[in-house]
């Protein structure tokens, strides 16, 4: 009897000594992927924020150069960008309380309407001697995207940490 006991004892171990190496490399491939899409989405989102801002810049610079060759053309506006050029007269006066203030170059804002409505926006500015170039693009929906990207990262480490 003694000797049946002590042969099963090292398959005992080998099997849970099996189950321990398994579990531990799942852990880690699991704990890597997590990382890996992590960093993946913040590499993502800033290169994204990094793309629209050198894009704003360059157009709001070729917005003013089209402009000062040709006043009397007609400005195009886009459901998502929004060009404004104001003089430096009347920029105290025509420029949102945003806007007043800020240096040429880009900046994100967040606006709230009387409705209590919150708008987020990227506004490139560029200046030229007496007037100043607008280029608004709107990012709510993008914002918004990346909170639904957000979530989702969340509830599946959620559901990985109930495994």
């Amino acid at each position: 009897m003694a000797l049946v006991t002590d042969s099963l004892r090292p398959k005992r171990q080998r099997k849970r000594l099996r189950r321990r190496i398994v579990w531990s490399v799942l852990a880690i491939g699991t704990l890597l992927s997590i990382l890996f899409a992590a960093l993946a989405l913040f590499l993502r989102s800033n290169l994204e924020e990094r793309i629209i801002d050198r894009v704003l810049e360059r157009e709001v610079a070729s917005f003013a150069t089209t402009f000062l060759k040709n006043p009397d053309a007609p400005g195009q506006e886009f459901s998502l960008i929004k060009g404004r050029v104001i003089s430096d007269r009347r920029y105290d006066e025509s420029a949102p309380a945003a806007w007043k203030g800020l240096e040429p170059g880009v900046h994100r804002i967040v606006d709230v309407s009387p409705t209590g409505e919150r708008t987020a926006y990227k506004l490139a500015i560029y200046r030229a001697p007496d007037v100043r170039f607008f280029l608004q693009y709107d990012v709510t929906a993008l914002r918004f995207f990346q909170c639904c990207r957000c979530c989702l990262v969340g509830g599946q480490l959620a559901a990985l940490c109930r495994l």
